[in-house]
């Protein structure tokens, strides 16, 4: 994991009660070894692209809500997104889908070869 935002997120008080929630990066040494370079800045770039779009969505998400939630906070769901700094960016690898026709007869694998199963730890996930 690292954060798109900021290497040292939160306060020394929120990093020490909530290590896991505010984890400060940690980077590849780009130096030694030539086929990384540039990809702390270009990582870093992608994730604040990936959190602007969501933030954006959240002011989307809050107008919904809204209309339908006697009582909703307008623009709360955006003005939490866009403060934040307990932001993630994750580098994962989606296997492609194998056909097991031949095995079970059916064209639908069976089991999901992605990521396999896991517990996100934010509320909104944007995907590139």
């Amino acid at each position: 994991y690292f954060n798109p935002i900021t290497d040292r997120p939160g306060s020394d008080k929120e990093r020490e009660t909530y290590p896991a929630s505010f984890p400060c990066n940690i980077w590849p040494d780009e130096a030694a070894n030539r086929q990384l370079n540039g990809f702390r800045e270009s990582a870093r770039e992608l994730g604040r692209i990936m959190h602007d779009a969501v933030t954006l969505l959240a002011r989307h998400i809050d107008s919904m809500a809204k209309s339908k939630v006697s009582g909703y906070s307008d623009g709360s769901l955006f003005e939490a997104m866009k403060t934040t700094e307990k932001t993630k960016g994750r580098l994962l690898y989606y296997y492609p889908l194998e056909d097991d026709s031949e095995v079970t007869g059916s064209a639908a694998p069976k089991e999901d070869s992605w990521i396999g199963w896991h517990n996100d730890s934010g509320f909104l996930t944007a995907l590139s």
